[in-house]
C-alpha cells in the first residue's frame, strides 16, 4: 500500500492535546520551522497514516506502552518507553498504531522539511535512538502546555523558554547537535544522494561519484564514513537495495526490471544482494508480503 495522504484516527477514550497555534507562530518554535506537535495516551484502536514525501519530518518519543510503524516496504519498528523515532520528510508512508493493551503514550512533533533543528540524509532512512534523557524532554513539553493556559506576557516569555528547553534536550537526546561544519558536509552531500536517487539505473562508481560531486576520492570517503559509517560504493548500494525493496512491496514489476531499474549488473547479483540485506530472497519477501495483505484483508 502506497500512503497518499495523512489520516488520523483516534477514539473518544484517547487523550491528547496539542501545541497551541500561537506557540508555531511565533518565536522560538517558528524560528526552528515546528509545523505541529502534542503529547496523548492512545489506545489500541488508534492509528496514523502519514503519506510519502510529505514535506516535513516525524519525531515520536514513546513515553509508555508500545507502538509500532510500518513503512511502505513493510519493514516494521516497534517503539517502547524510551525509544524515540525519526522519520525523514523524503522518506516512505508511514501507518503508525497502538500495540498490546496497554495505552501508547507519546510525545510527538513535526518539523517543516528545510528545519534548522537537523540536516537528514536525503535517502528513505528512519533512525530510532533510546533516549536516556527522556524526562527532561516530557517536563519541558508538559511545562509549554501548562504555560499556554495563562493569558499574559510573562507566560509567553515562560513559554519561549520552556521551548528552546525542549529543543536542547530533544537534540541531546536524539545526539542531533551536529556542529556546523558537519551540518554543511551532509546538506552537500545529500545532493549527491537525490541525484543517486533518482538515476539509479546508471554506473555510480566512486570515480563518477567524485566527478559528479566536485569532492576528491579521498574527501568522499572521509565524509561517508563519518557520516554513515560506510564508503560511497556501500552507500551506493544501501540506496539501491531499499528502494528495490520499496518497489517489490508496492509494484508488479518483475524481479528482472526491478533489478535493472535499481542498477544491478543481472537478476542473480540483485537476488544474492537483496538477501545479504535482508535475510531473504526477492521471491520469498513478495510471497511473505502477499500472504500477509491476504490475512489482513480477511480478517
Amino acid at each position: 500500500m502506497i500512503y497518499q495522504r495523512e489520516i488520523i484516527h483516534e477514539t473518544s477514550i484517547s487523550s491528547s492535546r496539542q501545541i497551541p497555534v500561537g506557540n508555531i507562530e511565533r518565536g522560538v518554535f517558528k524560528e526552528a520551522r515546528v509545523k505541529q506537535g502534542g503529547i496523548g495516551t492512545f489506545y489500541n484502536d488508534f492509528w496514523v497514516q502519514r503519506t510519502a514525501k510529505r514535506g516535513y519530518h516525524v519525531f515520536i518519543i514513546t513515553l509508555s506502552g508500545k507502538g509500532r510503524i510500518r513503512l511502505e516496504d513493510e519493514s516494521e519498528t516497534i517503539l517502547c518507553a524510551g525509544d524515540a523515532y525519526i522519520g525523514w520528510a523524503s522518506g516512505q508512508g508511514q501507518y503508525e498504531e497502538t500495540i498490546g493493551f496497554e495505552p501508547w503514550e507519546r510525545i510527538w512533533i513535526t518539523f517543516w522539511e528545510r528545519t534548522s533543528l537537523i540536516v537528514p540524509d536525503s535517502n528513505d532512512h528512519r533512525v530510532v535512538r533510546n533516549v536516556s534523557n527522556i524526562s527532561d524532554i516530557e517536563y519541558a513539553f508538559k511545562k509549554i502546555l501548562h504555560e499556554s493556559y495563562y493569558n499574559d506576557n510573562r507566560s509567553v516569555e515562560a513559554q519561549e523558554l520552556y521551548e528552546q528547553l525542549f529543543l536542547i534536550n530533544l537534540e541531546r537526546g536524539l545526539g542531533l547537535g551536529e556542529n556546523a561544519q558537519i551540518r554543511t558536509h551532509r546538506r552537500e552531500i545529500a545532493k549527491l544522494w537525490e541525484l543517486v536517487s533518482k538515476n539509479m539505473a546508471d554506473d555510480w562508481s566512486v570515480e563518477r561519484l567524485c566527478n559528479v560531486s566536485g569532492f576528491s576520492r579521498a574527501h568522499l570517503s572521509r565524509l561517508c564514513n563519518e557520516l554513515y559509517g560506510i564508503g560511497p560504493g556501500e552507500k551506493v548500494k544501501d540506496i539501491r537495495m531499499h528502494h528495490a525493496k520499496l518497489l517489490l512491496a508496492n509494484s508488479d514489476r518483475t524481479i528482472a526490471e526491478i533489478s535493472d531499474a535499481t542498477g544491478f549488473s543481472s537478476p542473480s547479483v540483485f537476488s544474492a544482494s537483496f538477501r545479504e540485506y535482508f535475510d531473504q530472497s526477492p521471491r520469498e519477501f513478495k510471497k511473505n508480503r502477499k500472504s500477509r495483505y491476504s490475512q489482513n484483508t480477511t480478517e
